[in-house]
């Protein structure tokens, strides 16, 4: 992990920062709509779930062509939410694309 990324309680509005005057991020970020969640980590890497075919998140969709349109949204949906603020953060989101 790369370190918290929320502000304390004690300075809201503030990034955390290490002991060297850098900022610390999470080792993820993701976002769940209705019955998806998407995943992607600082690292790289990259997960899918379908919660309704794998409610237990054990089978990665992320590699998987029929979940090409669907992936491509939940990041662009979580492109949009990055440093959003205030009342554009509750924007109404659109209904995911099913798998084809």
């Amino acid at each position: 992990m790369d370190g918290l990324a929320s502000p304390t309680p004690q300075s809201p509005g503030k990034k955390r920062m290490d002991g060297k005057g850098e900022e610390l991020s999470a080792a993820y970020e993701a976002i769940r709509i209705g019955d998806y969640l998407y995943v992607r980590y600082s690292a790289g890497g990259r997960e899918l779930y379908d919660l309704v075919v794998d409610p237990h998140e054990l089978s990665s969709r992320h590699n998987d062509p029929r979940y090409k349109k669907l992936r491509t949204f939940l990041d662009q949906r979580l492109d949009k939410l990055q440093g959003c603020v205030g009342q554009e953060c509750r924007e109404e989101i659109p209904q995911p694309p099913e798998p084809e």
